[in-house]
C-alpha cells in the first residue's frame, strides 16, 4: 500500500527543492502548502458501497489516474534509500519495473544481504525472491542461460487462460489484425533467436485458432508481418536491431481528424467511408475511432450512485400531500446541495415557502425523497432543458415566479 502522506511530502520536497529546475508550480507562484493540498485532494479516494459513502484514509484507489505515478514514486523513493545502504552488496546488473526487480549479484551472500536491506527499507513494502539457476521470468520475458549465453523468450504465467478477442465478436477487422501483429511483435522482440521466434509463432497460432481465428487469416497476417520486417533465419539478430530502432514511437502533432463512431458492424464502417471521402474534398483526413460495448458493462457489480449526487440535472419537487403541487428547477452542482438550499430558512425559495406552510411536508422526515431527477444534461444545455420542461409541465410553484416561471434561460419559440 502506498503511504499517501509520505509520498506527497516527498514530491513536495523534490519539486520545491532549491536545486530543482523550475516547474509549472514554482513559475506560477503556487505555494508548497497549496500544491500539497491539491495533490492530496486529487489522490484521496471517496467511494460508495451498499449505499454508504466511505473515504479511504491511506493508499491510493485502483483506477485512479495518479495511482501509477504515486506507486512508482514510492518504490523509487525506497529504492534510493536501498542503494545508499547497500554499498557492499550492490548488484552487478539491476533492472526494475514498478515493484518487479531483476538483479544479478557477485555471490549468494551479496544477494541475501541486498534482499534483507530491501525488505527492511519500508514497512509497506514486502518483496519475495524467486531464485533459479536455469530460468527466471521478468515481466513477459523468460531469461535463461544456455552454453554460457543468455537467451530470452516470451513468458506466460501458469494462470494464463489464452482468452483473447474472439474472431466472431462485434469489432472492426483492423482490431483483430492489430492483435495478431501485437502478439508477433512481442515474440519478435522477446526472442533471442530465430528458432525461439518460430516456436512462439506456433504458440500464437495455436492460441488464435482456439479463439476462432481462421487459419488463412492467421497465416496471411504472419506472412505480412515477416515480410514487412524482413525476418529470416540468416540475419535475424541484425535485422532485429535495425527494426527495433526504426519502430520506436515518435510523438508528433496530429495532422489527422479522429471521429468517434459507435461500432455496430458494417453500417459503422459504411458511415466512416462516406465521411472520409466527402472530407477529402476539403483536404481533411478523417479517421474512425470506433467505440464498442462489452456485455459485462450491462451487469455492473458497483453500488448505484444515489440521485442526490447527480449534477447538471433538471429536478422536480412534489408536495407530500398533493402531487399536483410541484416545482421544477435545474442545478449544475450536486442535487443534495440544492435541496439543502431549498430547505434553508434564509433562502428566497418557493419550495421553502411551501414547506413552511404545508404540515404534511413538515411531518415528512425524509424531504429529499420528494425530489426527483427528470433529465440529465450538461452545463451548456441544462438551463435550456429546464425552460422547455417548465413550458411543457407548468409546475404550480413555478407559476408564482413571474413571466419566466423561474427558468434560468428565456424560452422563445419561433413560428
Amino acid at each position: 500500500m502506498v503511504p499517501l502522506d509520505e509520498v506527497v511530502n516527498d514530491i513536495q520536497r523534490v519539486i520545491y527543492s532549491p536545486s530543482a529546475p523550475s516547474s509549472f508550480f514554482t513559475n506560477n507562484g503556487i505555494a508548497p502548502r497549496v500544491f500539497k493540498n491539491m495533490l492530496k485532494l486529487c489522490s484521496e479516494s471517496i467511494f460508495l458501497y451498499n449505499d454508504n459513502v466511505y473515504k479511504q484514509h491511506d493508499g491510493v484507489a485502483m483506477g485512479s489516474p495518479l495511482a501509477p505515478l504515486l506507486a512508482e514514486w514510492f518504490v523509487a523513493m525506497v529504492e534510493e534509500q536501498v542503494v545508499q545502504q547497500s554499498t557492499s552488496c550492490k548488484p552487478i546488473f539491476y533492472k526494475r519495473y514498478v515493484d518487479d526487480i531483476f538483479a544479478i549479484f557477485h555471490s549468494i551472500t551479496d544477494r541475501d544481504n541486498f534482499f534483507t536491506i530491501l525488505n527492511n527499507a519500508h514497512q509497506n513494502l514486502t518483496f519475495t525472491m524467486d531464485v533459479n539457476k536455469s530460468k527466471l521470468p521478468f515481466l513477459d520475458v523468460s531469461v535463461y542461460i544456455k552454453n554460457g549465453k543468455y537467451n530470452t523468450q516470451v513468458y506466460r504465467k501458469p494462470t494464463n487462460t489464452g482468452v483473447l478477442m474472439n474472431f466472431n465478436c462485434e469489432a472492426p477487422i483492423k482490431w483483430k489484425q492489430s492483435l495478431i501483429r501485437c502478439l508477433l511483435m512481442r515474440a519478435y522482440r522477446n526472442s533471442s533467436s530465430f528458432y525461439l521466434f518460430q516456436m512462439e509463432v506456433k504458440n500464437i497460432k495455436s492460441i488464435l485458432l482456439k479463439n476462432a481465428y481462421p487459419d488463412q487469416f492467421i497465416e496471411g497476417n504472419i506472412s505480412k508481418f515477416t515480410s514487412d520486417l524482413k525476418i529470416d533465419e540468416n540475419q535475424f539478430k541484425q535485422n532485429k536491431c535495425t527494426n527495433t530502432k526504426e519502430n520506436q514511437l515518435v510523438v508528433t502533432e496530429f495532422d489527422d481528424v479522429y471521429l468517434n463512431i459507435p461500432y455496430i458492424g458494417k453500417p459503422s464502417e459504411k458511415l466512416h467511408r462516406k465521411i472520409y471521402h466527402r472530407m477529402r474534398k476539403y483536404y481533411l483526413c478523417v479517421k474512425a475511432a470506433y467505440n464498442t460495448v462489452k456485455v459485462g458493462s450491462y451487469f455492473s457489480l458497483k453500488s448505484k450512485c444515489s440521485n442526490l449526487f447527480g449534477s447538471n440535472v433538471v429536478y422536480k419537487f412534489t408536495c407530500s400531500r398533493d402531487e399536483n403541487i410541484s416545482y421544477l428547477g435545474e442545478t449544475q452542482r450536486h442535487l443534495f446541495k440544492r435541496i439543502s438550499e431549498h430547505s434553508d430558512r434564509k433562502s428566497d425559495s418557493p419550495v421553502f415557502d411551501h414547506l413552511f406552510n404545508c404540515k404534511d411536508c413538515q411531518n415528512n422526515s425524509n424531504i429529499s425523497a420528494r425530489f426527483s431527477i427528470l433529465r440529465h444534461s450538461n452545463k451548456y444545455n441544462v438551463r435550456s432543458l429546464e425552460s422547455l420542461l417548465i413550458a411543457k409541465l407548468s409546475p404550480t410553484l413555478n407559476i408564482q415566479l413571474g413571466k419566466y416561471k423561474g427558468a434560468g434561460a428565456k424560452l422563445v419559440l419561433y413560428g
